[in-house]
């Protein structure tokens, strides 16, 4: 009876923990100027906040995850679009924009190699409407570094404009 009763309170105290994670990690955003969004009039509402996995960086503004939903539930191979990062592309035939796409990418690569070697990261998701490819807008944190802001950053410094729908000329 006794390992009974630590195991329901190692799992409520679990529970507690993640949803206080959660919560802080939505004040800490809410708190935050939203730099790089298309329209800056008001920010996006940060819909739920996720630990999940990244499977795959599928270019510089764009990643494919496992998200863990709780309760040992799952959701596999979900495409997260990195809201208020417009990367070049990488496919593409114009020769200078996929180089510098595989800039932005290869700069992904190595901060989640940097700071999330096990991949493991907490995203903060907002629905849109309007992304034809059924993407999430996403928030990724990698520990205290926000990996939006450190694309936006990086692209900067190297001289790489924002590009695609969203971006004001």
């Amino acid at each position: 009876m006794h390992s009974y009763f630590n195991k329901q309170h190692r799992t409520a105290v679990n529970i507690v923990m993640g949803s206080l994670l959660a919560f802080l990690i939505i004040v800490v955003v809410a708190a935050c100027p939203r730099a790089g969004h298309a329209d800056n009039s008001k920010p996006p509402v940060v819909d739920y906040a996720y630990r999940a996995v990244v499977a795959e960086v599928t270019d510089g503004d764009t990643l494919r995850c496992d998200i863990d939903l709780g309760f040992d539930m799952w959701r596999h191979d979900t495409s997260l679009r990195l809201l208020g990062v417009f990367a070049p592309e990488t496919r593409t035939t114009d020769l200078a924009e996929k180089k510098k796409g595989l800039a932005v990418k290869e700069f992904v690569v190595a901060e989640l190699a940097r700071l999330a070697p096990d991949r493991k990261i907490i995203v903060l998701t907002h629905k849109d409407a309007n992304d034809k490819y059924g993407r999430y807008l996403a928030e990724v944190w990698l520990g205290e570094e926000n990996l939006n802001q450190a694309i936006r950053d990086f692209m900067t410094k190297a001289g790489i404009r924002p590009s695609g729908k969203g971006v004001k000329p």
